[in-house]
């Protein structure tokens, strides 16, 4: 074999090498934390967006915990929050915690819900995590609102996350399907009901637009948008309910 044979040959097999590294590297999600990283980044870089007064954050702090004593809060203080709330001319109250077990005050509680008819309350999924569809597929419910509570809704859906594989929660699935329904994620839920959009109009085509409404659904995922906390109005929960 003469020199040139040689080289093409060495070209070959480094490039056949490089191929081999390349495909090992992505099958073993190698590089995967550096490409999160890199989004974190692109999310603290991109310009910040506008600040709404449409939505308010009622924020549990720690004020508010050294006020009404151990979180979970008395369903009493609930109570108070919807009245309150109520009172303010608000369209929707959502709540991002579960109420899945019973307590002394939800005859009271169960009585504000049925009068107002404002509230969102969240479920969540056991999520199949063999199932490797575009949309996410749920086994079955790992916690949801108590049955008496459930007629009063304004709306619920499931507030599940997926954790990225440097364990942080960046991803969240518009869709689950559980038993042959299609359940959204409860904010984008709210979003629709506010926006005045009925869910029956909106096609669910993993990876492509909505003929009928302008949603793409993404892989299966939409994105968290980083801090974007930042860009929403935020009350303290006592100075709410002690007004």
């Amino acid at each position: 074999m003469d020199g040139k044979s040689i080289k093409k040959v060495s070209v070959a097999l480094a490039l056949s090498l490089v191929m081999i590294a390349g495909l090992a590297a992505s099958y073993f999600r190698l590089f995967e934390p550096y490409e999160l990283g890199a989004l974190d980044l692109r999310f603290v870089l991109r310009p910040k967006p506008a600040v709404t007064d449409k939505i308010i954050i009622i924020e549990i702090g720690e004020d508010s915990i050294n006020k009404l004593g151990r979180f979970p809060f008395d369903r009493s203080y609930y109570v108070a929050i919807i009245k309150a709330l109520s009172d303010f001319g608000a369209r929707s109250v959502i709540f991002d915690f579960l109420f899945s077990e019973a307590a002394d005050s939800d005859p009271d509680f169960e009585s504000v819900l049925k009068k107002s008819k404002i509230t969102y309350m969240p479920f969540a999924f056991n999520i199949d995590q063999k199932d490797k569809s575009q949309i996410i597929t749920a086994k079955g419910y790992m916690a949801r609102e108590l049955p008496e509570f459930t007629p009063y809704l304004k709306g619920s859906g499931h507030i599940n996350m997926l954790p990225d594989i440097d364990g942080k929660f960046r991803r969240i699935p518009p869709y689950i399907i559980y038993d042959g329904t299609y359940y959204p994620y409860m904010p984008f839920l709210a979003a629709c009901d506010f926006k005045g959009i009925d869910r029956r109009t909106i096609d669910i085509k993993p990876g492509q637009n909505s003929a009928r409404r302008a949603i793409k659904y993404d892989h299966k995922l939409f994105r968290e948008m980083g801090p974007g906390i930042q860009t929403l109005l935020i009350c303290r929960y006592t100075s709410v309910i002690f007004r």
